[in-house]
């Protein structure tokens, strides 16, 4: 009985000690959390008109040709693929990253035999 009392009181300092932008919390709360994810993109994006439609947390986009990306947040709205990246350094993620992951949504997105992005990649 005691040592279900001392467990539990470790996983509720453990939970009372997480925030938003800690990775395993983040992914549990945006997870299939549709409302969530929209609140994110409408902030963000200054449109109150962009509404979720499928959200995968720590989705990864495999590269055979380099590194492969883990996006914290990969969501389609209204026909758009978004990738929501938390972050809890001041500074943000660095562009470079940033336009990497970019790319390779966009890479993902091509059709074989096609020269132009036709369509997103399905989700």
């Amino acid at each position: 009985m005691m040592h279900d009392a001392l467990e539990r009181q470790r996983f509720e300092q453990a939970v009372a000690s997480l925030c938003l932008l800690d990775d395993p919390f983040m992914t549990v709360v945006f997870q299939d959390n549709l409302a969530c994810v929209d609140l994110v993109i409408q902030i963000v994006l200054n449109n109150p008109n962009l509404h979720a439609t499928r959200v995968i947390t720590q989705d990864t986009i495999q590269n055979l040709h380099g590194h492969s990306v883990r996006l914290d947040i990969h969501a389609l709205a209204d026909g758009q693929e978004f990738n929501i990246e938390i972050q809890r350094a001041a500074g943000g993620a660095a562009r470079r990253r940033a336009r990497y992951n970019g790319s390779i949504m966009d890479a993902a997105a091509l059709q074989t035999g096609r020269t132009t992005i036709a369509c997103r990649r399905p989700m």
